[in-house]
């Protein structure tokens, strides 16, 4: 089970840094997922190494918690039937 908010919360991103750094890190992810559903040769593609070296550090230390009966997903990866 997860918690969800019941009512979204909305912030001024320019003043809360937190909105900003959550923004930044699902644009990577999002490209990320779709470079590599799209393209055959990424390794040799410069664009997604970096992608792959920003996604790799953001997954790293996004952190899973379990407090009482919930898990907490820190960093959470839809499957491939999610449409992007």
């Amino acid at each position: 089970m997860r918690i969800v908010l019941p009512v979204p919360i909305f912030a001024d991103s320019v003043t809360t840094v937190g909105i900003q750094l959550a923004d930044i890190a699902a644009g990577i992810s999002r490209k990320y997922h779709s470079e590599r559903k799209a393209n055959e040769n990424l390794e040799q593609n410069m664009f997604y190494e970096k992608l792959l070296k920003y996604y790799t550090l953001i997954s790293q230390r996004s952190l899973n918690k379990n407090i009482e009966r919930y898990q907490i997903t820190g960093f959470f990866v839809s499957g491939d039937d999610y449409i992007l």
